[in-house]
């Protein structure tokens, strides 16, 4: 086997590894400032629908009950407008506009991964 042959595989690795770290790095804009994204996170979906719709999944080990209480809390003091959470989910939720966000929704969901947990923050931009 050549070198090139078998360097191929840990360039390849090393690539999918570097695009896997700049994805999570980079903040998409349009994600409130005051929503601290975890450290831990993996995205598993990061699209836009059109020119005013987002969706981005991701995966954290974190515990959601007191991250989402944060962000509420953060949501509320910077004056978006926060729906109170219903009492009928028995998943973190919190709806919310204001500052070019029509509406959004972040919501816990079911993760393939144990030990994790998935996080999902859809919106509808402003025009």
């Amino acid at each position: 086997m050549s070198d090139v042959a078998r360097a191929f595989p840990a360039a390849l690795a090393s690539l999918v590894f570097a695009a896997s770290v700049w994805a999570q790095e980079v903040r998409q804009e349009w994600i409130p400032a005051e929503i601290d994204l975890p450290d831990d996170m993996t995205v598993v979906i990061d699209r836009a629908v059109g020119s005013t719709v987002r969706v981005m999944k991701f995966t954290t080990g974190q515990q959601l009950g007191p991250l989402f209480t944060e962000w509420r809390e953060k949501l509320e003091t910077a004056g978006y407008d926060v729906e109170r959470p219903r009492e009928t989910t028995d998943r973190p939720e919190i709806v919310f506009s204001g500052r070019g966000i029509e509406n959004a929704k972040i919501v816990a969901e079911p993760s393939a991964d144990t030990g994790t947990e998935a996080v999902q923050l859809d919106a509808t931009l402003g025009r």
